[in-house]
């Protein structure tokens, strides 16, 4: 059985944003909408992230993600067990 997401809220943090005290600065700063912070904030977001809402949430991107990610890992672990198997 393959993990799923079956709920969430938001966007992840883009990268280099500062972690995760970045990601609320960028937060309150698109909030208030204006000003030079806001205007450097959005060009570095489209600049790098086109399209990007830090309010966005697609459980069905999680769930892909999370597909690709458990696939590539129940292949490691087959080969793992086959070399132990085998003495390789």
């Amino acid at each position: 059985m393959l993990p799923r997401c079956v709920g969430g809220e938001n966007a992840c943090p883009p990268e280099d944003c500062g972690s995760f005290p970045g990601f609320e600065e960028i937060k309150d700063v698109l909030a208030k909408g204006r000003g030079p912070q806001y205007r450097a904030v959005v060009n570095w977001l489209d600049t790098y992230y086109p399209d990007y809402d830090p309010r966005e949430f697609s459980k069905g991107s999680v769930n892909k993600i999370l597909k690709i990610g458990a696939s590539k890992y129940l292949r490691l672990m087959e080969r793992a067990y086959q070399a132990s198997r085998w003495g390789a």
